[in-house]
């Protein structure tokens, strides 16, 4: 995955296409915020569903739902501006006869955050 994106940038790079490199950025910026946001959720979640007492439990049940319809309005967004920047690199890629970065379905979430999770190891292993 960060060798297509090595390809892309190099074919950008050598383009007339060149205001395009910062999608890059903004992929990996993007895919960063998300994996984050969900970590923290999870983590929030892990540790409040351990310690609450079922009085404070019950006590926050009525602003839960809100929470949550909070929380899923942002993870949306950020999948929104994950997918988006993907779309943009994979036309851009198909417009310069290279292969596209991501090639699984946008609409899955699972597919997604592999796509992250690869992408976030494997700039991590390169970086070593």
């Amino acid at each position: 995955m960060i060798e297509e994106i090595k390809v892309f940038k190099n074919i950008i790079i050598n383009s007339d296409q060149q205001e395009y490199l910062f999608i890059i950025d903004e992929l990996i910026k993007s895919g960063r915020k998300l994996f984050i946001y969900k970590l923290d959720i999870n983590q929030g979640e892990i540790l409040n569903g351990s310690t609450k007492s079922r009085e404070r439990q019950a006590a926050f049940e009525k602003y839960d739902n809100l929470e949550h319809i909070e929380k899923d309005y942002r993870i949306s967004s950020l999948y929104d501006e994950f997918t988006n920047n993907i779309k943009i690199i994979n036309r851009l890629c198909i417009k310069n006869n290279t292969k596209v970065i991501f090639q699984g379905d946008l609409n899955s979430k699972q597919e997604v955050d592999k796509f992250i999770l690869d992408l976030i190891f494997e700039i991590y292993n390169d970086s070593n």
